[in-house]
């Protein structure tokens, strides 16, 4: 396994700033306290199972990508926000037309500050709705910007995030066990996913809305149905 360290253990300067994250840095910046990455990943690359030794936000500006952590997998599509905690173990795959990213590393005191206000999530996420692909083209604005202004912008939208962030996984605190159901769909892909799938059949076997469970499906697994049939297929 790969153990990627960062510029914080040496001294500061451009080519440490543009280290470590594979693919091609644009344009990199240290604004509030945080080091933000413009990155382009070209089609069809693969990056080995590796870590980091820090927290680090992604959006995805452009493309689309799958994150394999340890035990799941995420599908990750243009306008999601993807976090995942230092010290997780990931490899990634990107597809036909590769993805631009903007990366924001995380540090550990805004990390903590952030937690001691309220209940951030600790485990790797993802989000994609219209707030957060409104704060993810704010932050590349500010990060091309890169004026004096920057840095207290930049700290308030991660702040925002994280407030959003927070509060949708409060609401979805009733998740962290799956339900039966839920259990009884994943056994099911996994056992025909060879096969021609529908919703409306898996709905009918644990008596379940079709609409409820596609909802629930993807706020636990962080993709869709239809993905996670294709990732299994692969």
């Amino acid at each position: 396994m790969i153990v990627i360290t960062y510029h914080e253990r040496h001294p500061e300067s451009a080519e440490n700033l543009r280290a470590d994250h594979h693919g091609e840095t644009v344009v990199a910046r240290k604004i509030a306290g945080a080091r933000m990455l413009d990155n382009r990943y070209a089609s069809f690359s693969t990056v080995p199972q590796h870590l980091h030794d820090h927290a680090a936000l992604y959006y995805v500006r452009a493309g689309e990508f799958e994150e394999s952590l340890l035990r799941r997998a995420f599908q990750l599509d243009q306008g999601s926000f993807w976090f995942r905690p230092a010290n997780e173990p990931h490899s990634n795959r990107f597809g036909r037309v590769g993805a631009r990213c903007l990366v924001i590393e995380l540090p550990n005191a805004w990390l903590k500050h952030v937690s001691d206000l309220t209940h951030f999530p600790t485990e790797p996420w993802h989000q994609n709705d219209v707030g957060t692909r409104w704060i993810g083209t704010r932050l590349c604005e500010e990060m091309r910007f890169g004026e004096s202004a920057a840095s207290l912008a930049v700290e308030g939208l991660l702040l925002e995030l994280a407030a959003g962030v927070s509060r949708r996984y409060r609401d979805l605190s009733t998740l962290d066990h799956a339900p039966r159901w839920l259990t009884k769909v994943e056994e099911s892909l996994r056992a025909h996913y060879r096969g021609d799938i529908r919703l409306s059949q898996l709905a009918a076997l644990v008596e379940i809305h079709p609409v409820h469970l596609a909802r629930v499906f993807r706020k636990r697994y962080g993709c869709t149905l239809g993905q996670y049939v294709r990732r299994l297929r692969v």
